[in-house]
């Protein structure tokens, strides 16, 4: 516990050292806290409703881990580590990557073959995760790379601190990127987030839109 330095073998103490190590991720992402101290992650959890229901635990290696209904779909829910610990024992995950990408909240669709990554930010002020926000694209990439047999959904939940103009940009580049970017703070969180997770991916409704434009154009040039 002890801040500051020893000269001639003496404890010097530096007053601003020990509060800065006190307030050291209280603000940026860091700590990650709410006024009731639960972490952001936690406060934005799904978590059982007329939605959201558990269905049962699957065991794999000493890990239990859930398996959830949202509306008629089931799902595989997983965070962290544990997404890659469940592909790894069903042999769809690629052993070759150098590292691994760890949600903070996902769901598995084992019908459609699709993983619903819901990454959460939370701020309070100005810090490197300013910058984190940027890389849904190359994230989106890399779990592809990771689970090829998946079809890979990512998502943001973020905090207010997100609403400033200076983000702007970087709301329209992830639209850009069809990633949808919901607020933890919002009475429609859990609604939204739900609606996203069981609705078709809207990329492949563009994709479709895109496709009978060009089907009409070249039958009328026929």
């Amino acid at each position: 516990d002890f801040c500051g330095k020893h000269i001639k073998g003496k404890c010097v103490y530096n007053n601003n050292m020990a509060t800065k190590i006190k307030n050291r991720g209280t603000g940026a992402g860091g700590a990650k806290t709410n006024k009731n101290g639960l972490p952001y992650e936690e406060l934005t959890e799904l978590k059982e409703d007329d939605r959201y229901k558990n269905k049962e635990t699957i065991k794999i290696k000493k890990k239990n881990l859930n398996k959830v209904q949202i509306d008629n779909q089931e799902f595989m829910k997983l965070s962290k580590g544990e997404l890659k610990g469940y592909m790894k024992h069903h042999k769809k995950f690629n052993i070759k990557s150098e590292k691994t990408l760890q949600p903070d909240e996902c769901y598995v669709d084992e019908v459609n073959k699709v993983i619903n990554i819901i990454e959460k930010k939370f701020q309070q002020c100005a810090g490197s995760v300013d910058e984190k926000i940027q890389t849904g694209p190359f994230k989106i990439w890399f779990y592809k790379e990771q689970y090829p047999d998946y079809e890979i959904r990512y998502c943001y939940c973020l905090s207010d601190w997100f609403r400033s103009d200076k983000y702007k940009p970087e709301m329209r580049f992830l639209k850009e990127y069809n990633i949808e970017v919901f607020w933890g703070s919002d009475k429609s969180y859990v609604t939204n987030i739900l609606d996203w997770i069981v609705n078709e991916d809207d990329s492949k409704k563009v994709e479709d839109v895109e496709q009978t434009v060009v089907n009409e154009i070249n039958a009328e040039e026929e």
